[in-house]
């Protein structure tokens, strides 16, 4: 339960204690939070409690059904509610009600978003968000690596710029893509900013407002030397600027191996006779270009107007004396959603929606049903022979008999669904009785709802994701048609909508329609400025935008950056909306350099630039 390894000794023995962390099943642990071995959504194993914040808590956990480590989020604001010793629902302070709700509403809207934006994106990936206990939590993928601070730690604290713009040029797309899909992080720094196995930045730890604002009603955690001013007033407003403040404080680090002053000091200094002192970066380590130091001192300006706005402005300033032409862009403040529209006239639906072959499992229940009821069938026959001769051989026999242990008639008690160490097999009806063990068992006890019957009870999928659902064992029961259409307010492969309403008893196999998300129509167009080509097309699949590359040559933008794009012979730039439903191929122009017949005047024909890879879509 400490790193979700097999607990076996070098004679592979299960044992108490682990040989790999050294955690204990009888290890202490925090009553207000789960308990080890607790299971969620019919699927994740929880493990110790890894760190808890004024939001919630994290875990490390197992999923049963991907069979892989996960880390799981709870939204839990302990002050504004509770959770008793050895319970697992959440208990809400009757005055705090409104805001606990407002506050998880957030919690939920936050990391379905992050679900919806990328899975190839140097955050850490957002597997499943689902609802249980009275409160949500959110699943993410465990990343095995250290902190951007201790990796500086070890190092010397220090990083050379040559070193650094390779390292963060992919982050800033990923900042610039989670800006544009109306996302702050708002506790950017090096404690949430990993160094992960493959010597890649990740960027961790999102919250919600409060949390990362002082002074609000649940306990903060706002990052002192990486928090802009803005988040110390509870008036202010956040937006990208307060993302480009936390980035260019985590530059400051890396470049002169000194923390930048809190910010609220620097303001107090500024609005003294003493001023601002915060020492420019090129004064602290003659090496880091001034260019490089005047944009990160841009990016820390404590006036939220005179800050640099956007992630594309921050890198502009950064890269001004290189030879990369970077674009304008109008959408410097990227904290808009795109616009409601309907979905679809006519959903898509999936090609296997019309199948309604059941799961192996009970294909395989069916075919020792078969075979066995035969030999059951003569052993009944042998039964009823030898009662007969012995009724025969014993007249005093006749008429009697014994009654049926009336305790013994009708179905087995349901499982407890909230029982937490090893996994249950719940169901919705609430039920919790005890099992009597001296009752046989009852057929397919291992499926989900039990069996009332010829009939089982449907639950409630509406808010979770469809592949968990299909792989849970309620598809023992049912078959789950999806239908897919567009949204614009839930994350691709949500459940929206279920033509059976929960808690509805239905014949076993009952075909069930779920309404599955498709996700936004139309997306926006993520910033291509000072971007790698092969960085681009990494976003631009994982966005599901179709596209062809272009290669031309250029006097002004490096080998290998994107610099211009187009629809259709029209040029587009980074926030205009791309449609997915109609399936707009975007073209993307990449530089190849300087055009080497141009160095020799004497070539009378040049050769024509060629097309990069195509991706497959034709134009």
């Amino acid at each position: 339960m400490g790193c979700m390894a097999v607990k076996k000794d070098a004679f592979g023995e299960n044992t108490e204690i682990c040989p790999a962390c050294g955690f204990s099943e009888n290890s202490v642990f925090l009553s207000s939070y789960l308990a080890p071995t607790t299971f969620l959504a019919e699927r994740y194993i929880i493990g110790k409690l890894i760190s808890y914040n004024g939001e919630g808590a994290y875990y490390i956990a197992f999923d049963t059904v991907s069979n892989i480590k996960v880390t799981v989020r709870e939204y839990m604001p302990d002050t504004l509610c509770g959770r008793k010793k050895g319970e697992e629902t959440i208990e809400v302070n009757p005055q705090f009600v409104a805001l606990y709700k407002t506050y998880l509403s957030e919690f939920i809207e936050l990391n379905r978003s992050l679900m919806n934006i990328g899975q190839s994106l140097q955050t850490q990936r957002v597997l499943d968000v689902f609802t249980e206990n009275n409160t949500a939590y959110a699943v993410y993928e465990y990343i095995t690596g250290i902190s951007l601070k201790s990796y500086l730690s070890n190092l010397g604290g220090v990083l050379p710029w040559e070193q650094v713009k390779e390292l963060f040029t992919p982050l800033f797309t990923t900042m610039n893509i989670v800006h544009q899909a109306g996302i702050i992080h708002r506790g950017i720094s090096p404690s949430t900013i990993l160094f992960n196995d493959k010597n890649e930045l990740v960027l961790i730890n999102f919250g919600i407002t409060a949390a990362r604002t002082y002074g609000s009603e649940i306990n903060h955690e706002v990052f002192t030397g990486y928090a802009g001013p803005e988040q110390y007033n509870g008036a202010a407003r956040h937006g990208s600027w307060t993302d480009v403040y936390g980035i260019s404080a985590v530059l400051y680090k890396v470049l002169t191996g000194q923390m930048p002053q809190n910010a609220t000091l620097r303001k107090n200094n500024a609005d003294s006779d003493s001023g601002d002192n915060l020492t420019e970066p090129t004064l602290i380590n003659r090496k880091i270009p001034p260019s490089v130091s005047t944009a990160i001192m841009e990016g820390l300006e404590l006036c939220v107007d005179e800050r640099t706005q956007s992630v594309n402005s921050l890198i502009r300033g950064l890269f001004e004396n290189a030879p990369v032409s970077v674009p304008d862009t109008t959408n410097e403040i990227l904290i808009k959603k795109p616009p409601r529209k309907p979905t679809h006239e006519e959903p898509f639906r999936d090609s296997r929606a019309g199948s309604k072959a059941r799961p192996a499992k009970r294909t395989q229940r069916q075919s020792n049903t078969s075979f066995i009821l035969p030999i059951v069938g003569l052993v009944v026959l042998v039964v009823v022979i030898i009662g007969i001769m012995t009724v025969m051989f014993n007249p005093d026999l006749i008429g009697g008999g014994s009654e049926r242990n009336p305790s013994n008639d009708g179905p087995p008690a349901p499982i407890n669904d909230d029982t937490p160490v090893i996994p249950p097999r719940p169901d919705n009806n609430n039920n919790n009785n005890d099992n009597n063990d001296d009752e046989p068992p009852a057929d397919d006890t291992d499926e989900d709802p039990p069996q009332l019957g010829e009939l089982s009870v449907t639950s409630d999928w509406l808010g979770r994701r469809f592949e968990v659902v299909q792989s849970s064992p309620a598809s023992e029961h049912f078959v789950f048609v999806p239908v897919y259409e567009f949204s614009y307010e839930h994350a691709e492969g949500v459940i929206m909508q279920q033509d059976i309403q929960a808690n509805t008893e239905v014949p076993l196999g009952t075909e069930i329609t779920l309404t599955v998300s498709r996700g936004p129509a139309t997306i926006e167009l993520p910033s291509f400025a000072g971007i790698l080509l092969a960085d681009y097309e990494r976003v631009l699949n994982e966005m599901k935008i179709k596209y062809v590359t272009r290669g031309e040559y250029s006097d002004f933008v490096m080998e290998g950056f994107v610099f211009k794009c187009s629809i259709d012979g029209i040029e587009v730039t980074a926030g205009d909306m791309v449609s997915v439903e109609d399936a707009d191929i975007v073209r993307v122009y990449f530089s190849l350099g300087i055009d080497p017949d141009s160095l020799i005047p004497d070539d009378p024909e040049p050769d024509e630039p060629g097309d990069g890879n195509e991706n497959g879509y034709d134009e």
